[in-house]
Order: C-alpha cells, then sequence, then structure tokens
C-alpha cells in the first residue's frame, strides 16, 4: 500500500516537471544598441631629470678674459703670487691693456654665487676696509691703505678689483661686469657744524684718531672715520688750517703753531668726543759739519714716528776710524754703527738675543770720545707706548713698469680696539732690507679695551735698485724672508 503511494507521487512529479520544461517562452527580437564613443587620450611624454646633472656653471674667470679680449682688451694673465684682499680665496692678476692705457686688475674666483654675495658683503661702501666676521661676535676689520681709488665689481663666482682711475680699463670692466658694488669713492670733507642741542649716541663711534704727528710748528691730526659723520677737529678750540682728504684717514692741519703745551679735541654731532695733548718744541737743527748723507739720514729719522726712547747719533772712534753710532730702540731692534761713508759696519746690540750680530762684538769695549750729533727733541703721548706690530702677511709686489717699481705689501694686526698703528722705518745694508713696523698701546696695562682684532694693510715702496736673479733678504720685524727678484 505504502508502496504504490510512492510510485504514484513519484509519477506525478515527474509529469509536472516535464510539462514546465515544455513551456519555455518564446525569447524577445534583440534591440540594436549603440556603439559607445571611445575617446583616445595620448600617451604624455615623460622627461626624465637626472638628478646627478650638475647645473650650468657660474661665471668665472675664462669667461672674464674672453669678455675682456672681445672688447679689444689685451688681458694678460701675470704669474706669481696670489692677491691676498682678506677673502677667503687668493686672487690672480691680470694685466688689462686698452689703447690708451693699462691696469692691474686682481680677479677672485669662489666656489659659488652664495660664498660671492657674501663675501661681497663684508667689503665697506668706499672699497676701503674689509670686515670678516669671526667666531662669536669678533669682527676681524682689514683697513687697506689702497694707493689709488679702489673699484670693485661682482659677477658669477668673480669678485673683480682694480686699484686706480684708468677710464678706460673701468669702462672695460663695467661693460663686462656690469657697475662697480664697493669703491670709487672720495668721502666728502666733514664740515664743523654745530652740535644739535640733544644729541643721541651711535651705539659704537664712527671714527678714530689714528696720530698726532708733530713736525716743527704745524701739527697734523690724523683721523679715521668710517662712516659719513661730521666731526669737527679743534687745537686749543680753533679750526684747522687745512684737511686734506686723504682717504680713509683725514689729516687736519694746523700751522704756525707756537711752541708749548696744545690741546686736541675730536667731537662728532653725536656727542663723542676725544681731547689729547700735544707738545710743540722748537725743532733741533741739523749740524752743519757733518756728511752729506748723515744729514739726509737725520732727515729721515725726523719724519719717522717717534722712538722709544728717542733716537740719538754719536760720533765715536773705533778701530782707528770715526764712526756713527745709532742705539737700538724700541722691540728688539738693531743699534747701527755707521763708518765714515756711511756704511753700515754692523750691529753693536739690539736684536733678539740683544747682543747684535756679532760683527763689531767689541764696540762698548773699545770706543772712544764720544761727541752727540743729533738727537730727536719731538715728545710722545706719556699714556701711549711702542710695540712691535704682528706681522700677518708679507707679499712682494712689482710694478712693470721701466724700471721695475718694487714693493712690500705687509698686514699688521692691531690687537685690541686700545692699540693703533705707528708707522714704519726701513733701512737697507746690501742685500738685506730691515723694515720695523710698529703700533701704540696704553702705557696702562689695566686699561679695558674691547677685544677686536683689527689688521691694517701697509704698502712700503722699495724703489727700483734690485738685480735680476740675485736673492735679498727682508726682515719684517720677526718674519724673514728671501726673495730671488725675477
Amino acid at each position: 500500500m505504502l508502496r504504490g503511494s510512492f510510485a504514484a507521487i513519484g509519477t506525478a512529479v515527474l509529469l509536472t516537471i516535464a510539462l514546465a520544461c515544455s513551456e519555455q517562452p518564446t525569447p524577445a527580437a534583440e534591440v540594436p544598441q549603440a556603439t559607445p564613443t571611445i575617446n583616445v587620450i595620448p600617451t604624455p611624454t615623460v622627461v626624465k631629470i637626472d638628478p646627478t646633472t650638475p647645473p650650468p656653471p657660474a661665471y668665472g674667470y675664462e669667461s672674464l678674459l674672453k669678455d675682456l679680449r672681445s672688447q679689444g682688451v689685451e688681458a694678460e694673465e701675470v704669474t706669481g703670487p696670489q692677491t691676498q684682499y682678506s677673502f677667503s680665496v687668493g686672487g690672480d692678476r691680470v694685466t688689462a691693456r686698452t689703447k690708451n692705457a693699462e691696469g692691474t686688475i686682481h680677479v677672485f674666483e669662489f666656489p659659488d654665487t652664495d660664498i660671492t654675495d657674501t663675501e661681497a658683503s663684508h667689503v665697506s661702501s668706499d672699497g676701503w676696509m674689509i670686515s670678516v666676521p669671526l667666531e662669536g661676535e669678533v669682527v676681524k676689520e682689514t683697513i687697506h691703505e689702497w694707493m689709488q681709488t679702489p673699484h670693485f665689481y661682482k659677477k658669477g663666482a668673480l669678485i673683480v678689483v682694480h686699484i686706480g682711475d684708468d677710464e678706460a680699463v673701468l669702462a672695460a670692466l663695467a661693460t663686462t661686469l656690469g657697475p662697480q658694488f664697493a669703491g670709487g669713492q672720495t668721502p666728502a670733507v666733514p664740515a664743523t657744524k654745530t652740535p644739535p642741542p640733544s644729541p643721541t649716541p651711535l651705539v659704537t663711534r664712527e671714527w678714530k684718531v689714528e696720530d698726532i704727528q708733530v713736525d716743527g710748528s704745524t701739527v697734523t691730526v690724523m683721523l679715521r672715520v668710517y662712516a659719513g659723520i661730521d666731526v669737527r677737529v679743534t687745537l686749543n678750540g680753533a679750526p684747522a688750517d687745512e684737511i686734506k682728504p686723504t682717504v680713509p684717514v683725514l689729516q687736519y692741519v694746523f700751522l704756525n703753531v707756537i711752541p708749548g703745551q696744545h690741546t686736541v679735541e675730536v667731537r662728532d654731532l653725536v656727542g663723542f668726543e676725544e681731547s689729547k695733548n700735544v707738545t710743540v718744541v722748537l725743532p733741533n737743527k741739523i749740524p752743519n759739519a757733518i756728511p752729506d748723507w748723515l744729514a739726509e739720514l737725520i732727515r729721515k729719522l725726523q719724519a719717522e714716528p717717534v722712538t722709544n726712547p728717542p733716537i740719538s747719533v754719536t760720533q765715536y772712534e773705533y778701530a782707528g776710524k770715526t764712526v756713527y753710532f745709532i742705539p737700538q730702540r724700541c722691540c728688539d731692534i738693531f743699534s747701527d754703527l755707521y763708518d765714515s761713508d756711511g756704511s753700515i759696519i754692523g750691529h753693536p746690540d739690539g736684536g733678539i738675543t740683544g747682543r747684535g750680530d756679532g760683527r763689531v762684538p767689541d764696540f762698548h769695549q773699545e770706543r772712544s770720545g764720544g761727541r752727540l750729533i743729533w738727537q730727536d727733541e719731538r715728545t710722545q703721548e706719556p699714556s701711549q707706548v711702542q710695540t712691535k706690530a704682528p706681522i700677518e702677511s708679507v707679499e712682494a709686489t712689482i710694478m712693470e713698469i721701466i724700471p721695475p717699481q718694487y714693493s712690500l705689501v705687509v698686514k699688521t694686526g692691531l690687537p685690541n680696539a686700545c692699540v693703533t698703528f705707528g708707522g714704519h722705518r726701513i733701512d737697507r745694508s746690501g742685500e738685506t732690507i730691515r723694515i720695523e713696523l710698529i703700533n701704540w698701546k696704553p702705557s696702562d696695562a689695566q686699561m679695558m679695551c674691547d677685544q677686536v682684532y683689527r689688521t691694517v694693510e701697509t704698502r712700503i715702496a722699495l724703489g727700483s735698485d734690485f738685480e735680476s736673479g740675485k736673492k735679498y733678504t727682508f726682515e719684517v720685524n720677526d718674519v724673514v724672508e728671501t726673495l730671488i727678484i725675477q
């Protein structure tokens, strides 16, 4: 019974499935569809940038020579030591010749333009001082005593310097490099204006009394001015008879000053002032009955800075001959012993050891007589003493004219703000040239002074009396250089 029922049910199910399969609907007709439009976007060209490709080179030395020559300037490279102008690199010298002029330019090439811009920013607007920041707040100021007007140009990686006023050379440089960024300026002569009633002092004083020189009845105040500020310089309240704008040190000249003690006062418009005493004495005359060479030597000594102690010339008899003795001066400088013809026969004492050069070791024991020929009667500022100037560098230069003129460029240091440059003395004996450069410093060792190290560059003319191929020795304070003249 159960088996039959299961069979009937199975049949019915099969029948239903069969009917369902046989009743499929008729598919509808296909509707044609529009073909879509496809916009083809072109593949962009990709430019690959190689990070290792160097940028185009900055304007440099070779470009400068090429551009100068394209203007008809004969640019000739000068061999020899590089120029040092307080920049971080040395400069190459180039002689630039035009149709009517000739001048030397100094080319300083730096690693990149950023360094060039930084170094250029250290040059003062008038081109006479270069200030280089050191560690902390210390600034190294180099004052360059140019023989002529300085001109500074800048382009690309170059700083180009020309010392002179050759219009054709300056025009070629301006065309090639653009206008100068420093130099070429002569500060106006300071006026003597009445100070305002309520001055506002500057943070720092913009001037310094470099030196006060007395020559007979003439007093000259040497004033270094760092900025365009009006300064009044008087002697006993009276203005100077003459002002010489010898940049960067102005000279205030007072004429026909009577013997005695006088007061020099310096005052600017913003309230800074300084006064110093100066003594004028009757000039001591040069004796008549002395050799011409000795009279000329005494005139030379009178033009030099006052020594400590004052310099003198004494006549002695030594080794059967008449000799003239000049004692040693400041700072381990040799004494000098001349024969009757004006030749140095030795240095009896002085020098680093204090025992001279050993050529006349018995002079002090064997000399006889002793007659004072001349003594410098000038006086120095009692609050100041002399000291040897530290030597930073010594460079020999040649002016290529006929005959060639030789000079030394010596850079000396001013260890602090109270120290001033005192000048130089030069003496030559054959192939040995001795040069003494001195500073003035306060005699009071406890005086408080700003610790700012500065430098002074001095160009010392040596003349033309040198033989090519010969060796010469230059003794510059404690520095000894031996050069073969080319």
